[in-house]
Order: structure tokens, then C-alpha cells, then sequence
């Protein structure tokens, strides 16, 4: 960030403390950082673009670490459920949250608040070449919080972590039910086939679970199958919404590419806003922490104001190829129809 940039998000948060010094101390509505405090959201998602361009280019807001942000867990526990938060019991029980962590702190407590239910569980792994104080700082959550799990140190012989590893950038991430957690945890000893994986040079991470799920007869509760990927028809996820540049930034609202991935930026809010997927990659708190901001008030207000500003389209998700899949493939005579309508949302509308 340029010291010209840095002056100007700064003045937007010594405004912000002179408007109200305590900020948000007995506000009981989404309670934004200073530096996005004069950010509205709400004309962003009405698709105001006079105004979209006040929160983007030299105007627009990174998040600014606090180095003295207040790690005790009576502060922790505010910023991520506060006393006025009312819980609704889930109905088909809490969602397990697994992640490996390395920097970012405070934007990772800001996913934390986002995904909090008290029923759920949030499990870290922490990469040993991550800082000392953000190390400690992922401790103190667990320290904190109930539902919070900090793995321990690892195991691994020194010779395997110290092995070179090529990463390249997909789709690791997925939606698994419980019996299918429970499968891989309990059921089956997966021992070697993780470390045949580990001995490849490229591309292991993303091809574990998808190797899992097309191959029915290792008997993952809830897999899919390998036909649609042999009809060469390629079945899109809803986990994970990645827009793919593929060398062209304007293919991208922000103009911004890391590793051929669109950086999200505010100009996205309403794309993402309407959008199918439950995640979203790639948002960078050091280049755009308006989007992140608006991103966390949109669905607090949905979870707890009781705010409708899209249609859940339940018919869309149940027509999903694997969900279909799922009901259908032990029917006698079941043909797996891997041509699919992905409906009206395309990211290329909103540009």
C-alpha cells in the first residue's frame, strides 16, 4: 500500500472515532471496523455504481492489522457473538469447519463470526511457518471458545515436512455429510492411500476427495460417479465459486488476477450477493476489506434481522446432477443425465 493510500484509510478511521468514539458499544445491528465504517452497503447491493466507484480504485479500503487488537475472551467473544445475538437451534444439527491457517488473523476471525452457531464446530490446523503471535492468537480461541479446536502439534516424521511440494491452485474444498466424515475417519484406513498422494508432485490436495467420491466402490456415503467426467461434461460445484481469468483481467470487475483466480473486490457484492455457491475465492483482505465488510453484514442481516433480498431457489439445488444422482443411481435402468441448467446467474452479467 502506498503512503498516500495508507493516509487515506486512516483519515476514514479517525473520522469514523470522532463520529463515535465507542464505535459500535451498544449498537445492536452489524457492527463494522473503523475503516469501513462509512461504507454503504446497502447502496452497493442496490448496484449504485456512482457511488461503487467512491469505494474503488485510489479509494478503495484494505483491512489495516490492529496491533493491539484486545485478545482477552471477554473481547473475543464480543466481536464474534455478541450478548444480543439470539440462536436459533439448527435443525439438522451443527456444520464442522476444518481449515489450515497460516496469517490473517483478524480476517479469519471475521469468517469465524460469519459461520458462528453454537452448535458448530470450527477445527485449525496451524502451519508451523506461520508468525509466533498469530500462532498464539489461534490458541486463544481455543482458549476462548467451546466449539473451537486447535490441533496439535504434528507427527510427521521431519524428513516428509521438509520434502518439496508442488501446490497449484483448484478446488480442494468440499461439502461432505457427516456419514461421509464419519466413513473416512472411522470406517476405513485411508493410511495409504494418502501417502501415495503425498509422493505426487502436482495437484494431490485437490485430486484426495474427488478421488474418493467417482469411485463407488471404495463406498463413500453420498459419492458421485466418473461418467459425467467420461461424457466430458464436467459437473460444477456449489461449494466453491471461483471466477477463472485465464490471462484476461477483464474478466474480472476488479481488473485484479492472482494465480489466473479473480480477486474479488466491492464492485462484486451484488454478483456474490445473488449468487448459488456457499463460498467464494478469492477475497484479499489487504487489497479490499469492503467486500469482506459488506459480505459479513449481508448475512448477518439475513441470519439476524430477518432480511430477504434473494429468493432461495430450493427446486435449483435439488436438480443438481449428484444430488439427483444421489436419490436415483440404485434405481433399476438409472441414467445419469449429466447436462444440467445452472440457471440464470452468470458472473459475466454483472460485469
Amino acid at each position: 500500500m502506498t503512503p498516500e493510500h495508507k493516509t487515506f484509510v486512516y483519515e476514514r478511521m479517525i473520522e469514523a472515532f470522532r463520529r463515535n468514539g465507542n464505535l459500535c458499544g451498544s449498537k445492536e445491528g452489524y457492527c463494522k471496523r473503523p475503516e469501513t465504517q462509512h461504507v454503504d452497503c446497502g447502496r452497493v447491493l442496490r448496484g449504485d455504481k456512482a457511488y461503487l466507484q467512491t469505494l474503488t480504485g485510489p479509494s478503495r479500503i484494505p483491512l489495516i492489522p490492529d496491533p493491539y487488537l484486545n485478545m482477552s475472551c471477554s473481547a473475543i467473544k464480543n466481536r464474534i457473538y455478541p450478548d444480543h445475538l439470539k440462536f436459533k437451534p439448527l435443525k439438522l444439527g451443527g456444520i464442522a469447519f476444518a481449515r489450515i491457517v497460516y496469517k490473517d488473523y483478524e480476517f479469519l476471525e471475521k469468517q469465524l463470526q460469519v459461520s458462528y452457531h453454537p452448535q458448530n464446530v470450527f477445527c485449525y490446523t496451524v502451519d508451523e511457518k506461520s508468525s509466533e503471535g498469530f500462532q498464539q492468537k489461534i490458541k486463544r480461541l481455543q482458549e476462548c471458545l467451546p466449539n473451537v479446536i486447535v490441533l496439535p502439534e504434528s507427527e510427521i516424521e521431519e524428513s516428509i515436512l521438509n520434502s518439496e511440494m508442488r501446490i497449484s491452485s483448484g478446488y480442494s474444498q468440499a461439502s461432505m455429510s457427516r456419514a461421509a466424515v464419519d466413513w473416512m475417519v472411522n470406517k476405513v484406513d485411508l493410511t495409504v492411500f494418502i501417502d501415495q498422494w503425498n509422493q505426487t508432485d502436482y495437484g494431490g490436495d485437490e485430486q484426495f476427495l474427488s478421488s474418493l467420491q467417482v469411485n463407488p466402490e471404495f463406498g463413500m456415503p453420498g459419492h458421485f460417479t466418473d461418467e459425467c467426467i467420461r461424457q466430458k461434461a464436467p459437473v460444477n460445484s456449489v461449494t466453491r465459486m471461483t471466477q477463472w481469468a485465464f490471462g484476461d483481467p477483464n474478466k474480472c470487475a476488479t481488473k485484479t488476477v492472482r494465480n489466473e483466480i479473480c480477486v474479488f473486490g466491492i464492485e462484486d457484492l451484488k454478483a456474490l450477493a445473488e449468487s448459488t455457491s456457499m463460498a467464494f475465492n478469492k477475497m484479499i483482505p489487504s487489497f479490499d476489506y469492503s467486500i469482506v465488510e459488506c459480505t459479513a453484514e449481508l448475512i448477518y442481516n439475513r441470519t439476524f434481522l430477518g432480511q430477504v433480498d434473494k429468493f432461495l431457489d430450493e427446486e435449483f439445488y435439488k436438480n443438481r446432477v449428484y444430488v439427483q444422482y444421489h436419490k436415483h443411481h440404485k434405481e433399476p435402468g438409472y441414467t445419469i443425465n449429466c447436462t444440467y441448467n445452472n440457471g440464470p446467474w452468470k458472473y459475466k452479467n454483472y460485469l
